[in-house]
């Protein structure tokens, strides 16, 4: 009898989301990362750079992963460009824990880049990319 009242209790949701994000690098010689997450760089042969995050919830409704992602725009990174350098950072800068009245909620994220090419890390921690000098690669 226990059996059948354990299997009847909701058992925590776990809910992933998969985003998306590209951003056109015409004038920029240079590319900071600002995350302060982790993230994995990966090169790739497009002249564009591409963001994907994986967020995993758990315990919370899908109405509320879609507020986190449409109203709050928490994964959300954002784009900047002055002078030939590109800034990418996230939009919500505190990232704080997820509360609710329903209470608290884990969750866990993932952020892969996909750098072009013709870009090359500048720094150990793969956060400063300078442009590769076209010239030299056609010799």
């Amino acid at each position: 009898m226990a059996f059948i009242l354990l299997g009847a209790l909701p058992a925590p949701a776990q809910l992933e989301k998969t985003l998306h994000q590209t951003f056109d690098l015409e004038g920029a010689s240079n590319l900071t990362i600002e995350i302060p997450n982790d993230y994995v760089i990966e090169p790739w042969a497009s002249s564009y750079l591409m963001t994907e995050t994986h967020v995993l919830l758990f315990g919370a409704s899908p109405s509320i992963l879609t507020h986190l992602v449409e109203e709050e725009l928490r994964y959300q990174l954002d784009p900047e460009l002055s002078e030939g350098m590109f800034k990418l950072s996230n939009h919500d800068k505190k990232r704080e824990d997820i509360h609710t009245h329903f209470g608290s909620f884990t969750e866990v994220v993932k952020v892969k880049i996909f750098v072009p090419e013709k870009y090359i890390a500048t720094s150990n921690e793969n956060r400063v990319f300078k442009k590769k000098d076209d010239s030299l690669s056609k010799q």
